[in-house]
């Protein structure tokens, strides 16, 4: 079974803040008071446009890690900190990357390529995951003690409309 996901994590009261300001954006709840934002093509275009002129770093190993995303997890940051995700896997083989900023800075970035199944402590998610300050239960990681498990796509999201507010 395929797993493809690119999203923004953060404590729920965060996001709602960055939601507002997007039309159409989806706001999904995870456990724990954390929420994710589905990074679609169309919100990623949409941050590339708003934030045009600060032409944000690129980071290798990432599909969608730059320009206008990493603009706004930087700014986002200054609030608390914050994640950024992508998987890419099939039949449990895959890649896996995950990054956390604090205060405008990257303070944990892991990319995992050709990924075989990994012990669940371990993985770039959950590393990103665990600064953000998720923590793990006794029979979870990370990645499934706040629901992302659940998610296997981001076609639910793909289709949806979404436009900048003014």
């Amino acid at each position: 079974m395929a797993h493809s996901i690119n999203a923004i994590i953060a404590r729920l009261p965060l996001l709602e803040k960055f939601t507002v300001s997007f039309e159409g954006v989806k706001l999904v709840p995870l456990e724990r008071d954390f929420a994710m934002v589905p990074a679609t093509s169309r919100l990623l275009e949409a941050l590339d446009a708003r934030y045009s002129s600060s032409g944000g770093r690129e980071f290798e190993g990432f599909v969608h890690l730059r320009g206008g995303l990493v603009a706004l997890l930087q700014e986002l940051s200054h609030q608390g900190p914050i994640v950024y995700v992508e998987t890419d896997y099939f039949a449990g083989v895959g890649s896996q990357a995950g990054a956390t900023f604090v205060d405008g800075e990257p303070t944990v970035v892991e990319i995992e390529s050709e990924v075989r199944p990994v012990p669940r402590t371990m993985g770039a998610i959950n590393s990103a995951l665990r600064a953000l300050g998720v923590i793990r239960t006794k029979n979870l990681d990370e990645f499934d003690s706040i629901g992302l498990g659940r998610f296997r796509s981001m076609d639910d999201w793909e289709d949806d409309g979404m436009s900048e507010r003014r």
